[in-house]
């Protein structure tokens, strides 16, 4: 053999291992130490190791075409990199469901804002503390969301309902199946027909719209209004401040980021590009820390860590709540247009994750304790009594979901996504029980 040749061989071998070896440990890499660049290196000063045997053992006409073969696949990744670079993004990445991973929203001038209609999606639906965390969420699942003529949560367009479901992102429920969430449930429980009219970020102010404008043409005979008491309280002083700013675009004028989910060129790359999708599948996935995170054991003895969120409703207590006079005029005025048009109204209160899911769930020392020093953690000033005290004195039928969502997460159901802010299918099938065990009372 050359001696050149042989030099060369060794540093190659040489420089291959070191490039294996040397890294240290880190998360989220291959066998523990390499991340994405790490990893090619390795791998190219490893092919470039062989290559030199070959060709210090094949002579001229060898090297030749190795070195085409070598040119030939190099060429070939540059331009499919470059084109998962540059190439804009065509379909939503994250479920446009959530209002932060943006793309499933319209500007509107009577309301905040509206969805588009007949709007498709269909994906693997990472949960919000997932993605707002730049994480994967290992329970993720494939869902399809899509909406009505007028934008709602419904696979078929449905003009005339017996049952009309008004509230937020808990009724509108865009991140598990549509025949999964409350409104189905209770709908075939009750053998009625029924309307999903729930939309993420709303409150009981843009509800009473949703009662006037959408829900009294479908005539209903009854009709479900949800409550939110994690941020049905913080959403009104929102609105109130997108009335007093002038009605403009609600996400740049509010609180949002106006970019929320378009992806960057480095996310839209990362999703496209073959030789970071093959680094992702050999990777071990190590989840980012979240400073709320427990861990739940359901009834079959799984363990499964919880994330949670320092939700509005547990960060400012209901009583006394800047919110509340907009919140309860609304709630009024749409019991009173119910009674008017002889509908029969139930009020349903869904509890914040942490009051459902928190005291089933066991925490590393000292996050339960800065969690219930939070001003909202408190239940005798929290939504649900102050709400049943307004409910009894207008005479609205009113239900409170937390004491059968904390029966079920006794018992070892996961009645909230892991992932998510919201309610698992577990938990809907509890509140589509509540709701059809109150409606039942009223029913002939």
């Amino acid at each position: 053999m050359n001696p050149y040749r042989f030099v060369i061989l060794c540093l190659f071998a040489a420089a291959s291992a070191l490039a294996w070896l040397t890294p240290g440990s880190k998360a989220n890499t291959v066998f523990g130490r390499l991340n994405y660049s790490q990893f090619w290196l390795a791998i190219f000063l490893t092919l470039a190791t062989i290559s030199s045997v070959a060709v210090a053992l094949g002579g001229k006409a060898r090297a030749l075409k190795i070195s085409a073969v070598w040119l030939g696949l190099l060429a070939a990744i540059l331009i499919t990199e470059l084109l998962a670079w540059s190439w804009p993004a065509r379909h939503q990445m994250d479920n446009p469901w959530y209002i932060d991973a943006g793309g499933g929203t319209t500007d509107s001038i009577e309301l905040p804002f509206e969805r588009p209609p007949h709007l498709k999606w269909r994906g693997l639906s990472r949960g919000d503390l997932a993605f707002m965390n730049h994480d994967d969420d290992p329970y993720a699942r494939t869902i399809t969301f899509e909406t009505d003529f007028e934008g709602f949560h419904n696979a078929k367009d449905i003009r005339q309902a017996d049952l009309v479901m008004i509230g937020d992102s808990y009724t509108e429920a865009g991140n598990i199946p549509e025949d999964e969430n409350f409104t189905s449930l209770a709908s075939r429980k009750l053998g009625l027909s029924a309307r999903n009219l729930g939309r993420a970020g709303y409150t009981t102010p843009t509800e009473l719209i949703v009662l006037k404008k959408y829900g009294l043409p479908c005539r209903p005979k009854f009709i479900v209004w949800q409550i939110a008491e994690s941020n049905d309280l913080a959403e009104c002083i929102a609105y109130e401040n997108w009335i007093a700013k002038g009605r403009g675009p609600y996400f740049q004028t509010i609180f949002r980021n106006s970019s929320a989910g378009i992806p960057s060129a480095s996310e839209r790359w990362q999703r496209r590009s073959p030789t970071y999708n093959l680094f992702t599948a050999l990777r071990h996935h190590d989840l980012n820390p979240w400073p709320f995170t427990g861990t739940f054991t359901d009834r079959q003895q799984n363990e499964i860590p919880i994330r949670f969120a320092l939700e509005f409703g547990l960060q400012q207590p209901a009583r006394g709540h800047r919110g509340w006079p907009t919140f309860s005029t609304a709630l009024a005025e749409g019991a009173e247009i119910c009674r008017t048009n002889n509908i029969h109204l139930l009020v349903v209160l869904i509890p914040m994750k942490y009051r459902a899911l928190g005291p089933y769930t066991h925490f590393p020392p000292g996050v339960r304790e800065r969690a219930e020093a939070f001003p909202g953690a408190s239940q005798e000033d929290s939504l649900g009594p102050l709400l049943q005290l307004f409910c009894d004195a207008h005479k609205i039928p009113f239900a409170d979901a937390t004491p059968i969502l904390r029966e079920k997460a006794k018992a070892g159901d996961l009645v909230y996504l892991p992932f998510d802010t919201h309610l698992s299918p577990a938990g809907h099938q509890a509140v589509a029980e509540l709701i059809t065990d109150k409606l039942k009372q009223t029913l002939p």
